[in-house]
């Protein structure tokens, strides 16, 4: 059984993740997905990307060793005061991580003399969340992994530091407090332990991040057998507080009085009349098997209409397709299209497709976005 940081930063978006992971059928685990593949990629690109700006500072790389050569190489480099190590291995017990970066430290004593280690990651995202300009927190599957690396470092050298850092897609480094996070992740930590062991088990939660996980189609096919209340969009880990006053299935949803679990002793904490509302209907309309158009909707009518997209490589962050279907009425359907077949061709690209929308006049937009935060959110979101 081993403990690693990947299962701390699983736990934070599914804990039936982790315990699949070290206990479910492999039979039942899909391929990775080229989109997962694709991030993965990017998280390579820019680990390399970083170690490239670092310029005359020693790296030692440790990135083509298995766990047990990587452990004793990392030992190795400790001991003898290596500046900084790429992909080391930090073992003690159950307990592995691979930090991105062991970068040594001259303000710090330790069992290895008068200098010790700290973890620091890199990541192809900001540590910090932001709002209106201003930091409001830190994200907690980041830091759980900086402070399982922490728990092993203090065991092998003895000494850790009161701040966690990153390296974030900029290449800046983030830093946080560790007390901040120290509760939740000694909770998270020990379900992790038992999880992966065996000793206590746990149900799919069906959701919008569960497309990129490799259980997902075992997940959906436990909730459609057991007709669990995560096959209704929006309801998520809200539904073991449903559970728990007996809205057990997606039959019982429909079916409930909502009034009745408006008040003690169903009362559903966090949940109001028009939350159980919409979920009743959804249940119905799964249910019964077919769409259900809401009364009340007029589409406008154009002569043209331009239905839109876009492409892009998460890799590199860059869109290089804006892609236009051109529908006027008694003309077959025409295909329009802004291309960068270069990086450097994006701006114009972008100016190009915006050159379009000034000649567009009244036309009628539909806008297709993937789901799950792929890319293509991401780029409308930046050109709004």
């Amino acid at each position: 059984m081993r403990i690693t940081a990947q299962a701390l930063y699983n736990i934070t978006k599914c804990a039936h993740r982790v315990y699949l992971d070290a206990n479910g059928d492999p039979k039942d685990r899909s391929e990775v997905g080229s989109f997962v593949k694709l991030l993965w990629e990017l998280g390579l690109q820019t680990e390399h990307e970083y170690i490239g700006t670092l310029g005359e500072l020693a790296v030692s790389d440790l990135c083509q060793y298995g766990i047990e050569e990587a452990w004793v190489e990392t030992q190795r480099l400790m001991q003898e005061g290596a500046d900084l190590i790429y992909q080391g291995c930090l073992v003690d017990g159950s307990f592995v991580g691979r930090p991105d970066l062991l970068l040594k430290r001259t303000d710090l004593s330790s069992r290895f003399g008068p200098y010790g280690y700290e973890p620091i990651d890199i990541k192809a995202g900001k540590g910090w969340e932001e709002r209106d300009g201003k930091r409001t927190h830190f994200k907690e599957h980041y830091a759980f992994q900086i402070l399982f690396y922490r728990v092993l470092l203090e065991r092998i050298q003895g000494t850790s530091l009161s701040l966690g850092r990153i390296v974030n897609v900029e290449k800046q480094l983030e830093e946080f407090t560790v007390a901040d996070f120290e509760h939740n992740f000694q909770e998270a930590l020990a379900e992790a332990q038992r999880l992966i062991s065996g000793q206590e088990t746990s149900e799919p939660v069906l959701g919008s991040n569960c497309q990129l996980c490799p259980w997902h189609r075992r997940c959906e096919r436990w909730v459609t057998e057991q007709a669990d209340p995560t096959g209704l969009f929006f309801v998520g880990k809200v539904k073991f507080r449903l559970k728990e006053v007996g809205l057990k299935t997606i039959h019982d949803i429909a079916a409930m009085d909502v009034n009745e679990y408006l008040k003690p002793p169903k009362k559903i904490p966090r949940t109001g009349k028009e939350s159980l509302l919409r979920m009743k209907e959804r249940a119905r309309v799964r249910l019964a098997g077919k769409p259900e158009i809401r009364p009340g909707f007029t589409f406008p009518v154009r002569i043209r209409e331009v239905y839109f997209d876009i492409e892009d490589d998460p890799t590199r962050g860059v869109t290089y397709l804006f892609g236009l279907l051109i529908k006027e009425q008694g003309r077959a359907p025409v295909f329009q299209y802004f291309l960068a077949k270069q990086p450097d061709d994006e701006e114009a690209t972008v100016r190009a497709f915006w050159e379009f929308l000034l000649t567009a006049g009244e036309d009628v937009y539909y806008v297709y976005r993937t789901k799950n935060g792929a890319p293509s959110n991401s780029s409308w979101n930046d050109m709004n």
